[in-house]
């Protein structure tokens, strides 16, 4: 076992940070080959991983939020090399469809484990996407979130974003194509989704799975903002798939035809439409949680993950 822990420091307020001294507490008295180096701009992690990569590391481990694990991916998609995730950021919200707990103790015991669960990643424009992505009234959120994040943070600086966002957006139309099928509508926002949720945990996909191999698609059809104002504390729970407002669809592909929206991939803005989304022909080697059989006891969990005789390798490398 050889790994890399990329670190983004202002993740999570300091609990990247935190994470970081757990990390060498851990490992610096097992026989681990292990390194950490901390990100510094936007674009670090997926330089870092890719170098990993050419390094020969096994494991790469993202230690922040969705932003750092999207760099990632695109560093390690086309590999074998497994990816683990120690979610820091403000909102985790990929570790909350994959069942990846926040406890920093319990997210390291995942990685030493090494258990694999092989899961799908989207493809976008040459890049690739592990969780949501979207078009219409969230990428304005998205956008509004960078300025509200100086003062606020986690999942109210997104709540804030989008009744501020609401004041002055409009509906858009938009022509689609699902597959073979070819739709047009005035639409609030369409959400392409790998996992369940996005913006700080809200549901947008409840009937997402990660290893079906099928894109799910919500659209939110245009809508009043009085409506919208009680249709929005229903995503958190994913109830909102069962107002009218609200179509769900499954495809391998989807085509955005209409020109000039922007689009946010993993809380990331990438550029504009027309743009296609699909299924990857590569599957992603996730590290996640064993199955417990027996009744859950968090000390029992923590001895048995702690195992030496689990793990492998030669030096420390720190």
């Amino acid at each position: 076992m050889k790994i890399k822990f990329i670190i983004n420091p202002v993740a999570g307020k300091g609990r990247s940070l935190k994470a970081q001294k757990i990390i060498v507490q851990r490992l610096k008295n097992l026989n681990i080959t292990f390194s950490i180096q901390q990100t510094t701009a936007q674009g670090d992690a997926l330089k870092i991983a890719g170098e990993a990569a050419v390094e020969g590391y096994d494991t790469v481990v993202a230690v922040g939020g969705d932003g750092t694990i999207y760099e990632v991916i695109n560093a390690i998609a086309k590999t074998n090399i497994k990816l683990g995730i120690i979610p820091t950021g403000t909102g985790n919200d990929f570790a909350k469809s994959v069942g990846i707990p926040e406890n920093i103790e319990l997210a390291l015991n995942i990685i030493l484990n090494q258990s694999i669960k092989k899961i799908d990643i989207g493809c976008v424009n040459g890049k690739y996407f592990i969780n949501v992505a979207s078009i219409g009234f969230d990428t304005e959120v998205v956008n509004g979130m960078k300025h509200i994040k100086r003062f606020i943070s986690g999942p109210w600086a997104y709540i804030l974003s989008v009744f501020k966002t609401l004041i002055s957006y409009r509906d858009i139309t938009v022509e689609f194509q699902l597959d073979n099928k070819l739709m047009k509508k005035e639409v609030l926002l369409v959400a392409i989704a790998n996992g369940k949720y996005y913006g700080g945990g809200m549901m947008i996909a409840p009937n997402a799975r990660i290893d079906d191999g099928y894109l799910d698609i919500c659209v939110i059809n245009k809508i009043s903002k009085l409506k919208f104002i009680k249709l929005f504390p229903t995503i958190f729970k994913g109830k909102h798939i069962s107002l009218p407002e609200v179509e769900c669809f499954k495809a391998k592909q989807v085509k955005i035809l209409t020109n000039n929206q922007i689009i946010n991939c993993d809380g990331e803005l990438i550029g504009y439409t027309p743009i296609a989304f699909n299924i990857s022909e590569y599957k992603l080697n996730l590290l996640v949680a064993q199955q417990i059989k027996k009744p859950f006891r968090k000390d029992a969990v923590l001895h048995s993950l702690y195992n030496e005789q689990q793990l492998c390798g030669q030096t420390i490398e720190y």
